[in-house]
């Protein structure tokens, strides 16, 4: 997602943009894989769930792991939460490019209550004057109401 990667990534493009000949930004991670497999990358940042379509031998090199938190407009939620305790129909969902909609997709048997946004900010938007709610890498929420 382009909001988690302009806080993770950042810096890091500040720092080495002098030694960077072409950077190519995608909310696709698909799509810079197939740039790599056809030899116009040289390098990649990617989620895992890319991973698997990378052709031919590669080197990886974990940045970072994601932590979910669920994100609600209600004052009382319990510190630990299972997914199972999660109500579908009450759920908002980023677009299906989205890593972590295409795993809650895959929890919930791409259930048709799951409801996407194409926006997280309008997500968080409709979530903060709603009863639903939404999983997000903390970074997305903090930013947003920091």
């Amino acid at each position: 997602m382009a909001n988690i990667a302009a806080y993770h990534y950042s810096n890091f493009i500040a720092q080495h943009l002098n030694d960077i000949k072409h950077l190519q930004i995608s909310v696709k991670g698909i799509d810079l894989v197939k740039y790599f497999n056809d030899d116009q990358l040289d390098t990649i940042i990617i989620n895992e769930e890319n991973q698997s379509d990378i052709e031919g031998e590669f080197l990886e090199s974990k940045l970072f792991q994601k932590g979910f938190a669920l994100v609600s407009s209600q004052s009382a939620l319990p510190s630990a939460l299972s997914l199972k305790q999660i109500t579908s129909s009450k759920l908002l969902i980023a677009p299906r490019y989205c890593p972590v909609s295409q795993q809650l997709l895959n929890i919930f048997d791409s259930s048709d209550d799951l409801k996407q946004f194409g926006h997280t900010n309008t997500l968080l938007e409709v979530i903060a004057n709603s009863d639903y709610q939404t999983i997000l890498p903390p970074a997305n929420y903090k930013n947003a109401y920091n």
